[in-house]
């Protein structure tokens, strides 16, 4: 598991394509806070 320690940047975008590219998948319990980002194979 890896844990961010820092400040997130405010206003930052994600890279170009990414969301094309990415499945999020959302949590059971909180799906509002908790989700991970998949990246596509192939």
């Amino acid at each position: 598991m890896n844990i961010l320690d820092k400040p997130y940047e405010i206003g930052r975008q994600c890279a170009k394509g990414f969301k094309k590219n990415m499945k999020i998948v959302f949590d059971a319990l909180l799906p509002k806070w908790n989700y991970r980002a998949v990246p596509a194979v192939g």
